[in-house]
């Protein structure tokens, strides 16, 4: 399940909107196979730290890879992102 992932939110500012907006934090480690979520977020884990941007949509395999797509556009980045400051 991956609210299990969900370290939980925080500030992280996002240059494409310009300003810090509420972002789910995941620890890679909790994620499984077949998990999915929508950017902004970030993943966390000892190595490294991953951070999606808006609009783009991770997915998990079977392998515990993350695939990441990105969205074909800004125009549709943006959209998926609310524009208040936290």
């Amino acid at each position: 399940m991956i609210g299990g992932a969900v370290k939980g939110q925080r500030a992280v500012y996002l240059s494409e909107l310009g300003s810090f907006q509420p972002t789910a934090i995941y620890d890679r480690y909790r994620l499984r196979p077949g998990d999915r979520f929508s950017g902004p977020a970030v993943i966390e884990e000892n190595e490294s730290t991953a951070v999606v941007g808006p609009g783009a949509e991770v997915a998990v395999d079977d392998y515990l890879n993350l695939i990441v797509r990105l969205p074909a556009s800004p125009h549709e980045a943006l959209s998926h992102v609310s524009h208040r400051d936290t």
